[in-house]
């Protein structure tokens, strides 16, 4: 008896060394070592379960966890998801070793968010990514997850997000796109987006341009990011995207502001389109809209900002033009814009402008 309690004491103190509770929250688990996975069964009322660095090969059988709705996995050395977790609703699966999504008897009936980011994904099956499967997921994350994409490994070239119902947002950044086509195209992927997409983020790609295709999938979108590639142009649209409100286009190769772009987005609230290299002398200059409350014009490459620019944003709250010399900002701007509240610029230029001087005294202006 004894010795039976020697045992069980010694096996409590490793089992407290590799995993512990957070915060004296029964409910929460952080684990180091794979040792105690078997014993996992025994935490029912388990809701969080980390299991992160501990060199796992395959994923853990939690079937026994009826209650666990947030699991992190990352930094270990899953390769393949290969079990269904009915309650978990969180799950993050980032810097594994997943090179293939194929198996299609997985059920995921309550996942909200699901984390594949930094997996050197080449594989995706078609109907992989479906409604039967993610019921009701609303976050995919795949960031720098699909620059091994094989298109000749894809099937029919074809993947589709268009039946995850309640997909709101999609992470595509850091993959080193230089195409994302809507369309069929025979040499890359087709891609098939969601009409409920609320988020797309595509920054820190190579695109040099963007399918409109694309555009007439997601006319629901709300925000869009296409920051750090190597966009010139936008495609001219023949019909609206009514709900957008957010873009960011900066640290691409624009020369001037896109054509019709603007026109179409009659909701368009914040706009960042910081380092570029705009000619904003061109005559054929595109105005800005007027339904705009937040504008960044930070390291903007170009010789000076005409004053004809800011003649539509009687709206606008927020400028910011950080990393501009004097000989680019006329003073004439400030008078246009009667909403300003908040003004980003370098402060040694403070005294060069009266006019946002007064501004700031009779409006609180922040700068």
């Amino acid at each position: 008896m004894k010795h039976i309690k020697i045992i069980l004491i010694g096996f409590l103190f490793q089992l407290a060394k590799a995993c512990q509770f957070t915060f004296n929250d029964s409910t929460s688990l952080i684990c180091s070592n794979t040792s105690f996975i078997s014993q996992l069964s025994s935490y029912t009322n388990l809701t969080q379960l980390s299991l992160i660095n501990t060199d796992l090969i395959d994923l853990p059988d939690l079937s026994a966890n009826h209650h666990l709705t947030i699991l992190h996995l990352d930094n270990n050395k899953i390769q393949l998801l290969t079990r269904n977790y009915s309650s978990v609703e969180y799950l993050y699966l980032t810097s594994n070793h997943i090179y293939v999504l194929h198996l299609l008897n997985l059920s995921y009936p309550n996942l909200k968010l699901l984390d594949l980011s930094h997996n050197p994904i080449e594989h995706i099956v078609e109907d992989f990514f479906s409604n039967q499967r993610f019921p009701r997921l609303e976050i995919l994350k795949l960031t720098n997850s699909l620059k091994h994409i094989n298109p000749y490994l894809i099937d029919n070239r074809f993947i589709s997000f268009s039946t995850l119902n309640y997909l709101q947002e999609i992470h595509f950044d850091e993959n080193d796109f230089d195409e994302f086509s809507c369309s069929k195209n025979i040499t890359y992927i087709q891609w098939n987006l969601s009409a409920n997409l609320k988020k797309i983020i595509f920054s820190k790609n190579r695109l040099d341009s963007f399918d409109e295709h694309c555009f007439a999938q997601i006319r629901n979108i709300t925000e869009l990011n296409l920051e750090h590639n190597l966009l010139k142009s936008m495609p001219n649209l023949n019909f609206t995207l009514p709900y957008l409100s957010k873009l960011r286009l900066d640290y691409n190769s624009f020369d001037r502001i896109p054509s019709n772009l603007f026109d179409l987005t009659p909701q368009l609230n914040e706009l960042n389109l910081s380092v570029n290299p705009f000619n904003l002398k061109s005559k054929k200059q595109n105005h800005l809209p007027n339904s705009l409350k937040i504008l960044h014009l930070n390291s903007i490459s170009t010789t000076n900002f005409p004053c004809s620019l800011f003649n539509n944003l009687n709206q606008l709250e927020e400028l910011h033009l950080v990393n501009l010399s004097s000989q680019q900002i006329d003073n004439c701007i400030w008078k246009k814009l009667t909403r300003l509240r908040i003004v980003s610029f370098p402060c040694h230029l403070l005294d060069k402008y009266q006019t946002v001087n007064e501004i700031k005294q009779k409006k609180n202006l922040i700068l």
